[in-house]
């Protein structure tokens, strides 16, 4: 048996000795290619964010360009096949001689923009396995991503037997209109749940490129339906949620359901965590099924829009290599904390710092916030629960030096008295156009940052922190609990709830 061979086999069962974390997917993966020659991958794994990582054992040998270029088009190959962004591959090449590649190696690493790293391997001389690898440093200077349209749609169902039928026309017209990459969720409300129509299907789909749109539009003759041209949207992604809507009109699936509603990750989300939706079964096609990293816990987090596409939440994580990823997490955050001017400038800073440093870094970044204050307060009032307010969870972790910063966004009370003047403001344009900042003042309440640092496990200092003058500054303003909050000011709280139970606009 080959060398390669015997130290691919051990690498299989032992993925930790490549890096912690990393779990093999499949062995000699095989990815066909329409365009030239087909390959396999001598690993194919993912690691703990979920990336594809390409493991390639190679041997040094005059073709190492090559070599490379094959590495580089097995990267666009998992795109093509997976529609996988960029941002989610990683490329590790292992050699027990870098002599003849090292300088391949070194071309590949500063013209690609896929995080690739290199380890020379130390075998053992008559058994061949791996003992100990060390990294090696290059010699110089030491679009089919993958996203759900906002719009989904919820078709509603008296009955099972409906809801079967629906999902066989819904999987035949896909077919015809050669829309691939979708899912449905076949939804139930349960016995305890008394509603008109206890089934639902909920579809959502692969976002799909413009010219593509209106080409699928037209062989579905919805044509009528686009009633506006590209030149009366302000920017293109209007113009694209617009073409989705007309999408939809244009599979007419209501034809085949009892009741249908548009929906968002936002509704999606609300169906199942807040109003106790089972689902029955998850229906995948195209590349939500061939993916082979796609766990259910990944695609329910895309189909709530926790990564980017939510207006209420956010949770992306990365490492300072992977700085596509990095860049995506500070776009597509920005939508669930837009209506929180102070958070969303601190977070700013704090990633355009790490943006800027040389260390490196792992993070982990957690929003939740509902577009409007006043809609916290009350869900949080009627139901006696803070977590309906927003909040932030933003962990980043050094190894060199060992170290943890965390900040920790909430809501506390900052001791003066609510506004009644709050009572009389438009609830309408409170929800629809909030002023968070202002409504916070008028209630007495404040948007706080709080950093806490941590040294090889240990706790060394804790501050609410500000800005000011572009520079993250410690806050010593006194704030008080949310509980004492609520203890304080329950005449106002009733007339706040009865004020918004009467307005049919702000429910």
């Amino acid at each position: 048996m080959k060398v390669e061979h015997i130290i691919r086999d051990w690498l299989v069962i032992n993925p930790q000795f490549i890096e912690p974390g990393l779990e093999v997917v499949d062995k000699e993966h095989y990815l066909p290619d329409d365009a030239g020659t087909s390959g396999f991958i001598d690993i194919l794994c993912k690691d703990p964010f979920n990336n594809f990582v390409i493991v390639e054992i190679k041997r040094s040998d005059p073709a190492a360009r090559q070599t490379f270029t094959e590495v580089l088009k097995y990267a666009e190959l998992i795109q093509q096949t997976y529609q996988a962004r960029k941002s989610e591959l990683r490329i590790i090449i292992l050699s027990t001689h870098w002599d003849e590649i090292l300088r391949a190696f070194t071309h590949i690493c500063f013209h690609s923009s896929i995080p690739i790293k290199g380890f020379q391997l130390f075998i053992n001389g008559e058994t061949k396995i791996p003992e100990t690898k060390e990294e090696i440093v290059p010699i110089s200077s030491s679009n089919f991503s993958r996203k759900f349209m906002r719009q989904q749609m919820c078709y509603l169902f008296f009955n099972e037997e409906n809801r079967q039928n629906a999902n066989h026309k819904i999987q035949e017209i896909m077919k015809g209109a050669e829309i691939k990459d979708y899912v449905s969720i076949d939804l139930d409300a349960g016995k305890a749940r008394d509603t008109f129509y206890p089934f639902a299907l909920n579809l959502a789909i692969q976002k799909i490129p413009k010219e593509d749109l209106l080409k699928k539009i037209s062989n579905l003759g919805g044509e009528d339906h686009i009633d506006m041209e590209e030149n009366e949207f302000e920017t293109e992604d209007g113009y694209l949620e617009f073409l989705n809507d007309v999408l939809f009109l244009s599979l007419d699936f209501t034809r085949f359901s009892d009741s249908a509603e548009a929906s968002y990750a936002e509704n999606f989300d609300s169906i199942i965590n807040v109003q106790n939706w089972k689902i029955k079964s998850l229906n995948r096609f195209g590349i939500f099924k061939s993916d082979p990293r796609y766990t259910e816990f990944m695609l329910l987090k895309e189909l709530k829009g926790h990564d980017g596409n939510s207006h209420n939440k956010f949770v992306g994580f990365t490492e300072s290599s992977q700085k596509e990823r990095f860049l995506e997490i500070r776009i597509e955050s920005k939508a669930s904390i837009q209506n929180i001017p102070f958070w969303s400038e601190i977070i700013d800073k704090v990633l355009d710092d790490l943006a800027k440093g040389k260390q490196e870094f792992k993070m982990v970044l957690d929003i939740y916030s509902l577009p409007s204050l006043l809609q916290s307060l009350f869900f949080a009032t009627i139901n006696g629960n803070p977590d309906y307010f927003p909040k932030i969870l933003f962990f980043i972790f050094f190894e060199k030096p060992e170290k943890t910063i965390a900040y920790e966004g909430k809501i506390l009370w900052n001791g003066r008295s609510p506004n009644p003047k709050i009572l009389n403001k438009s609830f309408f344009e409170t929800i629809m156009l909030p002023d968070n900042e202002v409504d916070s003042i008028l209630l007495g309440l404040s948007y706080v940052l709080e950093k806490v640092e941590f040294e090889n496990g240990n706790e060394i200092s804790s501050n609410y922190v500000t800005i000011k003058n572009g520079v993250l500054s410690i806050d010593d303003t006194e704030y008080f609990s949310i509980e004492d909050y609520f203890k304080e000011n329950q005449t106002f709280l009733t007339q706040l709830v009865e004020k918004i139970n009467n307005s049919s606009t702000f429910l």
